[in-house]
């Protein structure tokens, strides 16, 4: 199983411009694969600080009876964050650079999501 998402995840990473990360996150935030291709940012320190917000927002979304989350963004001045559910227990997160292309790393994160669904759930 862990090849396949390998495979999957250096996949996305050469098609997305400005990828700089990506992983396979359990709900605990461990990443069940990781792949990066620069130390920075911490790619630990983001799958335990993102999940742990992605957990608050599915709280706060059963709250508001707002349905499942989805996806979440975040841009900053130096990266952009996209975290996709995959499970209620799984999330895909991708990093790119500043100038990534969002519309192409959501694209290939939804695909990839719905890939990995069926190994996951």
């Amino acid at each position: 199983m862990l090849m396949v998402f390998t495979e999957r995840l250096q996949g996305i990473l050469q098609t997305v411009e400005g990828a700089r990360a990506i992983a396979v996150i359990g709900r605990d935030g461990i990443a069940v694969e990781r792949l990066a291709l620069s130390d920075e940012p911490n790619l630990d320190l983001a799958t335990a600080q993102f999940t742990d917000i992605a957990k608050k927002l599915q709280i706060v979304n059963k709250e508001l009876e707002a349905g499942a989350l989805r996806e979440m963004i975040q841009k900053t001045d130096r990266y952009l964050v996209i975290l996709t559910t995959i499970t209620p227990e799984y999330f895909l997160m991708m990093i790119l650079g500043e100038d990534g292309s969002l519309g192409r790393a959501r694209f290939e994160l939804r695909k990839a999501a719905a890939a990995f669904y069926e190994e996951l759930a």
